[in-house]
């Protein structure tokens, strides 16, 4: 299923766009009449932006459930062992984006939402893809962090990492984001490296009424969403459906000379329906869609000789079917089948079609002092590829791979003050071997009501090597003959061959402290061995012509460690929250200048958050963060390190007519006219992309 897309010279009206969304808008509001009058005649409430979140009331649901009540007002999260538990009693340091935080920051890119969180890196290499990872070893296809929605995997089949930009989801849509600061295989699975973003999505009784939502920038850049929730007898459902349209930054950057080619046009859906069988149990469905037009992604110095520059088209399709049920003795369990279906032309990279179908089941028992979960899923993916150029080349065009994972996690209440979890989960992958992951906690509450928790945890987590890296290779720049053999290439890319895993292993500490009602503070330290790192190994050039040709491939070249410490203090009243943290990651290869195919971390970050509700129904919401320089894995003259930024984002915002109206106003990077220049794996350049962008949004509620 997947939403037509509109012909791009339709939309082309230039920076004065503001007659594209008077149209979009218009549109919505026909729709929105046909649906209010199909409603039943039911006229939701919105809630005022000052009262508390439908997200917390689902958080305070869930902790009243496992007997949390004693932290109803601290995050209850689900990302660190599979089930509903308070942050402070976490096996691994859990970092909580909010549907407040995502609302009032007025952003829809989940790459910079991803920003306000300590230990995370994001560069935005141009205006479709960025780089985002946990503690470094990022870049826009990297899979050492594993992209999660509601828990099922939403990374690139074919590329493995998460293309945020092509995800079928709408920011209003999200209850909250939860994001996992160490190795997480041993819940999630392979590929959950150095750790987890698992989105967590609205269920469909959160979001009732009719909401639309326009927002429009200072370069006639549009986001708009329409989204209609209801509820009757059983069934209760949610839907959005969505468009946006940005110009290349070239376009957008006043003086910018630099050709760049990053536009993007997006159509998206997404919708869920849950049916109430009985008091016992639920059925839930979903589906989603994104098509995506957007410029050309260079690899490799595309385009080549002889080849003229096309566009990305990108198709993505989400589906899900889900069954949760509480059996008589108080265990839980539940059922899910999901797939992933890819159908994307990226002419400098590849053509495909890929399909992922996932089985999965867990079941939890609780037991005396012992909370046991165990499950486990078989998934099966096929890929249809051809190759980008006819300088390219692929082992095979067609794979079908298998998966097979198994897992066991017991938290044990050893007294009133003492905890032990321990979480071991096997996986087989039917394309390298099988590889387990493990995580062992020790959590020491320092008073009855654990107001004060000490934790020690070893992990360790695995990546298995996909089929992009695996199986792809190529050639670009053909050079002359004479003096060259005919067919030479100035870059010549080897398929790799026998790839092991990726492992870590990892120690950690932490402390969560409550220090009064209004304040906490947290700190989290790491020690990690990384092994068997996957990077570019250069060749050495072959006979009769050489000094201008240059031959690699991937492979395990080495291992690397990394050390880390990460401090926040919040403050929170009724009225207010601020927080401020810095982090400290750092990484060191075991080899000179050796290569991982990922951008190092940022030795030093530090965040600020703030947002008040002021009179009159007003929000005044603040995120800044500074990092510090970024060494890249590209040695390019000038452009092997990413300098120091700052990023300065402000919203202001405004509720009328009883909370059903919403404006909002607001700038994001305020303090750089233009964002940096990144050079992306596999990429010869780089270009500069928007900074500081004034915005305004309007959101109806009905």
């Amino acid at each position: 299923m997947f939403i037509p897309n509109p012909q791009q010279d339709e939309f082309e009206l230039g920076h004065g766009s503001a007659t594209r969304t008077g149209w979009m808008v218009a549109v919505m509001l026909l729709i929105l009449s046909l649906l209010a009058s199909s409603a039943h005649g039911e006229t939701p409430t919105a809630v005022p932006a000052n009262e508390p979140s439908a997200t917390q009331a689902a958080a305070d649901d869930m902790s009243a459930a496992h007997e949390l009540v004693l932290y109803a007002d601290m995050p209850v999260i689900i990302s660190a062992s599979r089930q509903s538990q308070n942050a402070s009693l976490s096996s691994v340091p859990v970092s909580v984006i909010s549907a407040d935080d995502i609302h009032f920051s007025g952003l829809n890119s989940l790459a910079d939402l991803l920003r306000q969180v300590p230990g995370m890196d994001v560069l935005h290499t141009d205006r479709n893809t960025a780089s985002v990872g946990i503690r470094g070893l990022h870049h826009a296809y990297a899979d050492r962090t594993l992209v999660l929605i509601d828990g099922r995997n939403n990374g690139s089949i074919l590329l493995g990492g998460a293309d945020f930009g092509a995800l079928p989801i709408f920011a209003e849509d999200i209850a909250r984001i939860e994001v996992v600061r160490g190795p997480g295989g041993a819940a999630w699975g392979a590929n959950a490296l150095n750790g987890v973003v698992n989105i967590i999505m609205k269920r469909p009784e959160e979001a009732q009424g009719i909401l639309v939502s326009s927002t429009i920038n200072e370069y006639g850049d549009t986001f708009n969403q329409l989204r209609w929730g209801a509820k009757t007898g059983s069934w209760s459902w949610r839907l959005s459906a969505g468009y946006e349209d940005f110009e290349d930054s070239e376009d957008a950057i006043a003086g910018d000379d630099f050709v760049s080619y990053d536009f993007g046009r997006t159509s998206r859906f997404d919708g869920e329906a849950q049916y109430r069988m009985d008091s016992d149990a639920t059925l839930s469905f979903g589906a989603s869609a994104a098509h995506i037009d957007h410029g050309t992604t260079e690899i490799l110095g595309y385009p080549a000789a002889g080849t003229t520059r096309e566009d990305d088209r990108i198709d993505v399709a989400r589906f899900f079917v889900r069954q949760d049920r509480k059996l008589d003795d108080g265990s839980s369990c539940y059922f899910q089948w999901f797939a992933n279906i890819e159908d994307e032309n990226r002419p400098s990279l590849a053509r495909w079609h890929a399909m992922e179908n996932d089985l999965e089941t867990q079941w939890n028992f609780k037991l005396d002092r012992h909370d046991l979960s165990f499950g486990g899923n078989a998934r099966w993916i096929t890929i249809d590829a051809d190759k980008a150029l006819a300088t390219d080349f692929l082992a095979t065009n067609h794979e079908d791979s298998f998966w097979l994972g198994a897992f066991v996690i017991d938290r044990w209440e050893l007294d009133s003050r003492w905890s032990l979890e321990g979480q071991f989960r096997v996986d087989w992958y039917s394309e390298t071997q099988a590889d387990f992951s493990g995580r062992y906690s020790l959590l020491y509450g320092l008073d009855d009501n654990k107001d004060h928790v000490l934790r020690v945890s070893a992990a360790r987590a695995f990546r298995a090597p996909l089929y992009s890296a695996r199986e792809q290779g190529g050639n670009r720049i053909a050079l002359p003959t004479p003096p060259f053999p005919p067919g030479s290439f100035a870059l010549n890319n080897l398929q790799a061959s026998d790839l092991d895993h990726e492992s870590v292993w990892s120690l950690e500490t932490g402390c969560a402290s409550r220090l009064s009602e209004h304040w906490s503070f947290n700190v989290n330290s790491y020690y990690q061995i990384y092994q068997n790192l996957i990077g570019v190994v250069n060749l050495p050039e072959p006979a009769p012509v050489t000094g201008a040709r240059f031959y690699n491939t991937l492979d395990n070249i080495d291992g690397a460690v990394a050390w880390g410490f990460e401090p926040e203090l919040v403050y929170q009243i009724e009225q207010l929250r601020a927080s401020v943290w810095y982090a400290y990651n750092d990484l060191q290869e075991d080899q000179p200048d050796q290569s991982t195919r990922a951008v190092r971390p940022a030795r030093h970050k530090v965040g600020v958050t703030g947002r008040v509700f002021l009179p009159l129904d007003a929000c005044f919401n603040m995120t800044y963060r500074w990092t510090a320089a970024t060494e890249n894995d590209i040695i390019v003259p000038g452009r092997s390190e990413v300098p120091d930024h700052h990023c300065l984002d402000l919203t202001l915002s405004k509720t009328f007519l009883k909370g059903q109206v919403e404006a909002l106003v607001g700038v994001t990077d305020l303090l750089d006219q233009t964002d940096l220049e990144v050079i992306q794996v596999g990429s010869q350049s780089a270009n500069e992309t928007p900074g500081r962008t004034i915005f305004g949004r309007i959101q109806v509620h009905f």
